[in-house]
């Protein structure tokens, strides 16, 4: 099928010549707007008249750089072209792989995502969301299925965007026509159009608050954990599906030796092949990947080649390899299980369990299986185990994580052995001379410096008060990036409240902001746990970018909790991430002396 795209853009003649692949633009105005000056003309078509855009594409043949080209005739930011070309080569060296039209599919999709990923998404307020019903084409995508969201042009020095919902189809011919009766300007509430007419996503796996434990299924997991802490050696291997709700889950596949009293050694594989490897020789984590060349986030997407590894202490019982299956590039995010039970490690999420319920029995891969559900955070996340009732270690397990979207990670374990011989040189390794040792950027480094302007933001409070940063100078501020998924945000929150008790009436204003959750989970948080602070719960993309593009500078670094105090001139005092309470030299108060409050 022809690649093929036709893109009509009336606009002022004002307005520089948008660079259109495979299309041509024409001007025009309004006669009301011709009385105005060439300035006001742009300001009176754009807001209050129309601005047309009609496209014609093959979805199953489009270029995904088509697009981005369309509005762009120069370099928007430096580096923008040469990943877009970069991007390019993904994508033909994708097309190649694919020996059938269903492959080809897939690997299109990638390529979507990687370029927008990797080039658009560093625009900030230049963005092209294309979703369609084989998955959102950016990571930082609204919560939306079936929508065209681009931004246009500039106007005042403010990105003015517009959105439309279609649905979109591979191999279905698209005419998209935009104007002010099916359009929205979004420039002033993102937020608000992108969900005009749009109800929110319906979930397979909604929140029960009636969730209430059952003794017996929770003997059941219990004895689960305990049988997996008690054996000598346990060998197990896994097929790993992690994803957004109603789009395409990432696949790829691990396997895991365990011995006491600190050995370990996982694999990770994408499509049989080996990206990367772990070793724990009881002291260190050694990982590397062999003939797999790797790209690292929060290094300006620095290539390195194959003889590099990375050196992580794993003190006894103060480790996590569920954190580690992301390091190994096979494709996988955090485990649902944490294989560092096995050597006196503990989830975070323990403290946090709300109770188990028994699902009956089903049967996996010929084993007989009892089926519990596991709640934690009053069912925030919810895990899912089919427990042997043989062995009684799992075999299947889902995991579901309710944030603004509902997140699912599957597994399904086969080759399960526990107490078999497991020779030392399994869990031994050193780099051959001359290999490189990577070390990961400091975490501080993707914060912005003291000194520095703090960026200003207008939002609204869930008390739908407009809180302005611009308009606090003369006060302090510490100000507060979380999610309600986190540990140690749920306990900073609650501090926070302390504080904000103590120096509400002595200059000290604290502002907490989530970008990421339900917007009716965070709310009953706050509400359980009587925080009366200001707190914006906002999960649209001018939020998201305001946390992970202004706040933080690498791109794809991101964690919570993340901490920023702002002096009394609008400049940033101190910033860090964690909650540090029982270190007193990094406690929140501690950092807050300096600036008067004893």
């Amino acid at each position: 099928m022809k690649k093929k795209i036709v893109i009509f853009v009336f606009i002022v003649s004002v307005l520089l010549n948008i660079v259109i692949m495979f299309t041509f633009g024409y001007l025009w105005a309004s006669e009301k707007a011709g009385k105005k000056s060439e300035e006001k003309e742009t300001e009176f078509i754009v807001r209050d008249d129309m601005w047309l855009v009609s496209i014609e594409l093959d979805v199953s043949e489009l270029d995904p750089h088509a697009v981005q080209y369309a509005f762009f005739d120069h370099d928007p930011i430096p580096g923008f072209v040469k990943r877009v070309k970069g991007g390019t080569k993904i994508y033909f060296a994708l097309q190649e792989r694919g020996e059938t039209e269903k492959q080809k599919h897939k690997y299109r999709l990638v390529a979507f995502r990687r370029s927008w990923d990797d080039a658009f998404a560093d625009l900030s307020g230049d963005k092209v969301y294309l979703l369609s019903k084989g998955g959102a084409m950016s990571s930082n995508a609204p919560p939306a299925k079936q929508w065209i969201v681009t931004k246009m042009i500039d106007l005042d020095n403010e990105p003015l965007c517009w959105c439309i919902s279609v649905q979109p189809e591979f191999g279905k011919v698209l005419s998209i026509r935009l104007n002010k009766d099916n359009a929205y300007n979004v420039s002033e509430e993102f937020d608000k159009a992108i969900n005009v007419g749009l109800a929110k996503q319906e979930t397979q796996y909604p929140a029960d608050p009636n969730f209430k434990d059952e003794p017996k299924a929770h003997k059941l997991y219990d004895k689960m954990i305990k049988t997996f802490q008690n054996a000598h050696t346990i060998y197990y291997e896994s097929k790993y599906w992690f994803g957004q709700e109603g789009m395409e889950l990432r696949e790829a596949t691990y396997r895991v030796w365990l011995k006491k009293p600190n050995f370990a050694r996982m694999e990770g594989l994408n499509k049989n092949v080996v990206t990367g490897t772990l070793v724990g020789n009881g002291e260190d984590f050694w990982i590397y990947w062999g003939d797999k060349n790797v790209t690292f986030e929060g290094e300006d997407f620095e290539s390195y080649g194959n003889t590099t590894y990375m050196l992580i202490p794993s003190p006894q019982g103060h480790h996590s390899l569920a954190h580690m299956a992301n390091k190994l590039k096979a494709g996988m995010s955090m485990l649902t299980f944490q294989p560092s039970r096995f050597h006196g490690g503990k989830s975070s999420l323990d403290e946090y369990l709300d109770g188990v319920r028994g699902l009956g029995t089903e049967i996996v891969n010929g084993v007989v299986c009892d089926v519990i559900e596991i709640s934690f955070m009053k069912n925030q996340r919810s895990q899912f185990y089919w427990v042997s009732q043989k062995d009684h270690l799992p075999r299947k397990m889902m995991e579901i994580v309710r944030v603004d979207f509902t997140l699912i990670i599957q597994e399904v374990w086969s080759n399960v052995f526990t107490n078999i011989k497991l020779p030392n040189s399994l869990f031994s390794w050193e780099p051959p001379e001359g290999w490189t040792q990577y070390i990961e950027p400091d975490w501080q480094d993707n914060l912005l410096k003291p000194g520095t302007e703090a960026p200003d933001f207008e939002l609204k409070t869930i008390e739908k008060r407009t809180v302005k940063l611009s308009d606090l100078k003369g006060k302090v501020v510490l100000l507060n990036f979380w999610r309600v998924g986190c540990p140690p945000c749920r306990e900073e929150i609650v501090h926070l409240e302390d504080i904000h008790q103590k120096y509400k009436d002595t200059g000290l204003v604290i502002i907490s902001i989530n970008s990421s959750d339900d917007y009716d989970m965070t709310l009953n948080f706050l509400k359980d746990n009587n925080i009366t602070y200001p707190n914006v719960v906002d999960a649209s993309s001018n939020v998201q970018d305001l946390h992970h593009r202004v706040y933080e500078v690498s791109s794809g670094r991101s964690a919570v909790p993340m901490n920023y105090i702002i002096g009394r001139d609008g400049k940033i005092v101190e910033a860090w991430y964690g909650f540090h309470e029982d270190d007193e030299e990094e406690s929140v108060l501690n950092k807050l002396k300096p600036l008067g409050f004893e």
